[in-house]
């Protein structure tokens, strides 16, 4: 009985995985990417498009990554969550020095919301019903949805960005070596060592005046 007591109160007070992310933002200053070889860093510039792109699934645009959500309401207001999808693909971040290569595969989006919408104000968008019909089959109860509200939050090529994440160099496929025997490299940012690389569409500062509630 003990040991679970100690285990749940060293859990209690483990930071939370935002919590972390902002540490880690106020630790870290924004480095030029020219300046970086390896090791945990932030980067700040604007978000370039990798090899592809998405298409958000409300608007339609074209995206490096996006979060939708969908929420249920019933007679008396209670609000029920039932999709929340994000999806993300690689990117390029940019500043004046240079370029580095955003590796996402286990990466986590603080992004600000773009498009937001209640079926209150109309009939509901297909989209969102495609959504609903695709992610959202949950038993409704007694007390079946009187209305719906929807988000969408997305990451634009272009866009102010920031990255924290560990650097390191590899082999850039894309150029053509340097000299003899010597391949051109690339800076590449992944998740570091223990953590979760993250990024938000928005400056370091901005980010930090809204997680202290300025």
């Amino acid at each position: 009985m003990l040991s679970r007591l100690l285990a749940w109160l060293r859990w209690s007070r483990e930071p939370s995985l935002y919590e972390w992310m902002v540490e880690q933002t106020e630790r870290h200053s924004p480095l030029a990417i020219a300046n970086i070889l390896e090791g945990d860093v932030l980067v700040e510039g604007h978000a370039r498009p990798g090899e592809t792109l998405l298409e958000a699934p409300i608007t339609g645009i074209s995206v490096i990554g996006f979060r939708v959500t969908v929420d249920a309401h019933d007679s008396l207001d209670r609000q029920r969550r039932v999709v929340d999808w994000s999806q993300v693909v690689g990117f390029v971040i940019e500043d004046d020095t240079g370029r580095a290569l955003v590796r996402t595969a286990r990466c986590k989006m603080l992004l600000n919301l773009e498009y937001g919408s209640d079926s209150r104000a109309g009939l509901i968008p297909p989209q969102v019903l495609a959504l609903i019909n695709r992610f959202g089959r949950v038993d409704w109860g007694r007390r079946p949805p009187r209305h719906f509200s929807w988000t969408e939050r997305y990451l634009e090529p272009g866009e102010p960005v920031f990255v924290f994440g560990r650097a390191r160099q590899e082999v850039d496929p894309t150029r053509e070596p340097v000299g003899y025997r010597r391949s051109a490299a690339r800076l590449v940012l992944d998740n570091p060592e223990g953590g979760t690389l993250f990024f938000a569409d928005q400056r370091r500062a901005d980010f930090l005046r809204q997680a202290r509630g300025g």
